[in-house]
């Protein structure tokens, strides 16, 4: 009989978590990259900047809704790198420009950052589920298995009884093999 293994599965490996990292990064680039070729083609440089809410944004919450934190912050990285500037308006200073150009990308860091987080401990929960799930079918075939053995053992012992010769039972002695009994003993001289 084997012993039963309730030891709790391996955790998979991070060339996985790794993957899908690289293919939300990728996404989220692609995206960027088709809206910034369209605003190039269809409504020319600096559009988006006149723009109440930016395009961009659809790519930041759909990468920290989508991935978690890391996509996130990597898809708001990705549209600071990418974002056009517009350039700085005349008698404006220069530090309120910056200050004004720095908005929008700590909008999109904060917002990855809050979605992200939320979204990363809902990921990890869902693994610890998964983890825990495959665990328990591990255990629950392993005492399947185990319960076949038994039942298997036990229908073989019962067999075994069922056609195996009897036993003589002790105290019988030669008086109940023979056929006589407890009457010749009252019928005798």
């Amino acid at each position: 009989m084997q012993p039963l293994n309730l030891a709790p599965a391996p955790l998979r490996g991070s060339a996985a978590e790794m993957r899908l990292l690289a293919r939300n990064l990728i996404e989220s680039a692609a995206l960027l990259i088709a809206l910034t070729v369209t605003e190039r083609l269809l409504f020319g440089p600096g559009f988006y900047a006149g723009l109440v809410q930016h395009p961009f944004w659809i790519v930041v919450l759909l990468a920290a809704v989508q991935g978690g934190l890391y996509p996130g912050v990597g898809a708001a990285a990705l549209a600071i790198l990418m974002l056009d500037q517009p350039p700085r308006p005349v008698g404006m200073d220069i530090t309120q420009h910056y200050i004004q150009s720095a908005l929008l990308p700590m909008q999109w860091l904060a917002t990855s950052l809050c979605i992200g987080l939320y979204r990363q401990l809902q990921i990890e929960r869902e693994r610890h589920l998964r983890e825990e799930n495959a665990r328990l079918r591990e255990t629950a075939d392993l005492l399947a298995e185990e319960l076949t053995r038994t039942d298997a053992a036990l229908g073989a012992a019962e067999l075994r009884l069922i056609v195996a010769d009897p036993e003589p039972v002790p105290g019988a002695g030669l008086a109940a093999r023979t056929g006589a009994g407890s009457g010749a003993g009252k019928d005798g001289p």
